[in-house]
């Protein structure tokens, strides 16, 4: 009998769905489980979305970061040397939040002129546009 479209009953259906959801509950725990320590050093790396630095002259730009970077250092850095070294990375972080969204923020008023740029799609103009001089080497290791 071909031509018969394919019907499922109440029972047949439930039959089908109660291992799928069960399978799909048990990963979500899983996945859980196994990365849910890892969920605060992940959201510590937000401090590096250039889009999340407070201008210069809001209050909350003195504190940005900091504490993120003591995550992050705590959980990169060896047990003995953690105080030290994330002392001297926070330093490092003062100075390079100031740098940070000049470095990869592309200028409102920026015309592309670049060859074949009528094909180009925006992620292409931000990649072409990002301070590329700030993020090479200094000029004594160029050959």
């Amino acid at each position: 009998m071909v031509g018969l479209p394919a019907t499922l009953t109440t029972s047949s259906e439930d039959y089908l769905q109660n291992p799928t959801t069960k399978y799909v509950d048990s990963l979500t725990e899983n996945i859980e489980n196994r990365f849910s320590e890892s969920l605060p050093i992940l959201t510590a790396f937000q401090i590096f979305d250039p889009m999340g630095v407070p201008a210069r002259s809001d209050d909350a730009f003195k504190e940005y970061g900091i504490p993120q970077i003591k995550i992050l250092a705590d959980h990169f850095y060896e047990e003995k040397k953690v105080k030290e070294l994330t002392e001297e990375l926070e330093c490092e972080w003062k100075k390079f939040k100031y740098n940070f969204p000049s470095i990869f923020l592309i200028p409102q008023k920026q015309e592309f002129n670049y060859p074949g740029s009528d094909r180009m799609g925006t992620s292409t103009h931000v990649i072409l546009t990002i301070n590329v001089p700030a993020l090479h080497a200094p000029p004594s290791l160029h050959r």
